[in-house]
């Protein structure tokens, strides 16, 4: 979808919308179009010009510099900005390349950023540093509906493959004491989170069995008692009332009362006793 509003552009750029109309009166970044009402709106390009201008501004450029570059300047100058040392810098700019290979549906830019951040960071470190961080950043363009739903499918289904390759290559879990069921409850489909606490505890050598979205809750409890499993692991990111979580919860323990680890945003939700609230990959990396 190639129409943005000024305040499309300030959740994703972190611009406020009162500076990007300085902006395009005193330097003429930006020419926006109008619709038949006179509101204005931007399009896809005005939008990725302004991520990378987000991140010179980031690397500590100024506007008014910024505006006078050619073209040509410009893209040398982001590439050196892009280049220097600072982690949080670097971090920045790969991210809004994230986003702009998104909105161009362009999977070979996609995939080579990804690639070359995980040779340098590793698996683990790329997901918390770039690949969380962009999904935060590209589901504002989701939320707004700026994005139709093959853009996230696009973005979702390369970091999936890059997880599940990343998997792959892991020798096979050695210890034999802990064996971990992994499974969203029905009506869970982002399975992101899930696969990569797949990838941490298979990093740290324990078994798991994975049976990814959408999971029956009845086949839960058989599979528990028939796999010998002594941990479950659960992801809550759909809408829904606590109470049914609780319900969700509660079913599942009717046999087994097993450490169940879950993420859930309800730090006032009143769970069994055996359910542990994960917040962080760092919190299942020292559990373990």
């Amino acid at each position: 979808m190639d129409r943005y509003n000024i305040a499309d552009l300030e959740r994703l750029s972190g611009i406020k919308a009162h500076t990007i109309r300085i902006w395009e009166k005193r330097y003429n970044l930006f020419i926006p179009q109008r619709t038949d009402t006179n509101i204005r709106y931007y399009n896809d390009e005005q939008v990725k010009k302004l991520l990378n201008i987000s991140t010179l501004l980031e690397a500590g450029s100024k506007i008014s510099k910024i505006a006078n570059l050619s073209e040509a300047e410009f893209n040398v100058h982001l590439q050196a900005t892009k280049k220097q040392p600072d982690e949080h810098l670097h971090n920045f700019g790969i991210i809004n390349d994230l986003v702009i290979a998104t909105i161009d549906l362009n999977e070979l830019q996609f995939n080579q950023i990804l690639t070359a951040e995980i040779a340098s960071l590793g698996m683990y470190n790329t997901v918390l540093q770039v690949i969380y961080p962009f999904l935060q950043k590209a589901g504002l363009l989701w939320a707004m509906n700026e994005l139709a739903p093959a853009h996230e499918h696009f973005a979702t289904q390369i970091i999936r493959r890059k997880l599940l390759n990343a998997i792959n290559e892991l020798p096979f879990p050695q210890k034999s004491d802990k064996s971990f069921l992994l499974f969203l409850p029905p009506n869970e489909w982002h399975e992101i989170a899930l696969i990569f606490a797949d990838y941490i505890i298979r990093n740290a050598s324990y078994l798991t069995l994975y049976l990814g979205q959408n999971v029956p809750l009845i086949d839960i409890a058989d599979i528990i008692e028939k796999r010998n499993i002594t941990h479950v692991i659960t992801f809550y990111t759909a809408r829904r009332e606590s109470e049914q979580i609780v319900k969700e919860l509660e079913y599942i323990n009717l046999k087994q009362n097993i450490p169940f680890l879950i993420s859930y945003h309800n730090d006032s939700l009143t769970v069994p006793q055996n359910v542990i609230q994960l917040k962080s990959p760092a919190q299942l990396l020292s559990y373990l």
